[in-house]
């Protein structure tokens, strides 16, 4: 027998979100059990172990020792402790379960989406994702993030729907306004239960883009100002400073300000609805990795255009 010196427990995580009324799926957590013996020698014990949960009507642990999981329904939240046992040493775990509220909470950031004032978008890309020039233009329409009061959007985005897709539509983590009208966004579960819902209205009343903000994200200081010509941005820093630092990089974020008040992301929006140009003054300080990204600094412009049809 083996003169074991430490024996330890590690999780992946110490937190489970029940699952099962919103994908119909056990949510597991994998477990590592590791023995140090006197010479400083490292195994992993798992099948060698014997391990059980306190409560086993919230949680199990496989046979071998290697994976919690939930087994049963519970409502609350509540924090299980499950114990390992090898080579008659002893190792605890404290895992916390939580229980989304049904019907859950759903928030959108914006319940009315208006047409934005002059810009339109093509219908139709061919299969090279170019415009295709005799397609038909439609009007372009605000966007609405949306939100769970408890953080489990990312488990339910592909149960989220809208009552009416001739309305709205939901792409990629957004409400997208396609014509006026009203819709209800829903989270409906496998079983056909809604679980949560909000009404949002598309209106014909329209807003205009104002203007366009840039922040730098970055460790060092570079400053994004307005230019007096309408959608540009010029952004400059003084790369004599900074020019020691040959792996410095940053990240610029666009934000679209409307007359309305709101601002967006400018992600927010399909790529292919608008332009956007970037002119690179130091090419040989600064290197353009993409449209978003920069890993040299220097001064450079970002244009912003709707497409006017």
């Amino acid at each position: 027998m083996l003169d074991i010196k430490v024996f330890n427990v590690t999780l992946q995580t110490h937190e489970l979100v029940s699952l099962r009324q919103l994908t119909d799926t056990v949510p597991t957590v994998p477990v590592w059990l590791y023995a140090i013996d006197r010479s400083g020698r490292i195994s992993l014990v798992n099948s060698k172990s014997k391990c059980r949960s306190t409560r086993s009507s919230i949680l199990e642990v496989s046979k071998q020792c290697d994976m919690i999981y939930l087994s049963g329904e519970g409502s609350d939240p509540s924090i299980v402790e499950v114990l390992f046992e090898y080579n008659k040493m002893a190792a605890t775990a404290d895992v916390r379960v939580w229980y989304p509220a049904v019907q859950m909470s759903i928030k959108l950031t914006d319940d009315r989406l208006h047409e934005v004032k002059g810009w339109k978008v093509k219908a139709e890309t061919n299969q090279a994702g170019r415009r295709d020039v005799n397609a038909e233009c439609y009007p372009r329409y605000q966007t609405s993030d949306v939100r769970f009061i408890l953080n489990v959007t990312r488990y339910v985005q592909h149960l989220i729907q809208s009552s009416n897709k001739n309305v709205v539509r939901y792409e990629n983590g957004l409400i997208v306004g396609v014509t006026p009208g009203k819709a209800t966004i829903k989270v409906v579960s496998l079983s056909g239960a809604t679980l949560a819902a909000s009404d949002v209205k598309v209106v014909s009343s329209k807003v205009e883009v104002n203007r366009i903000s840039g922040n730098f994200v970055s460790d060092f200081n570079m400053v994004v100002t307005q230019s007096s010509e309408q959608g540009l941005l010029v952004a400059t820093f003084n790369y004599e400073r900074a020019l020691s630092d040959k792996l410095a990089e940053g990240v610029l974020e666009l934000w679209v300000h409307f007359d309305d008040g709101k601002v967006v992301p400018l992600s927010s929006f399909d790529r292919r609805s608008y332009d956007l140009e970037i002119e690179n003054e130091t090419p040989t300080i600064i290197a353009l990795v993409s449209e978003d990204y920069t890993n040299r600094f220097g001064q450079f412009y970002i244009h912003f255009s709707q497409y006017r049809m």
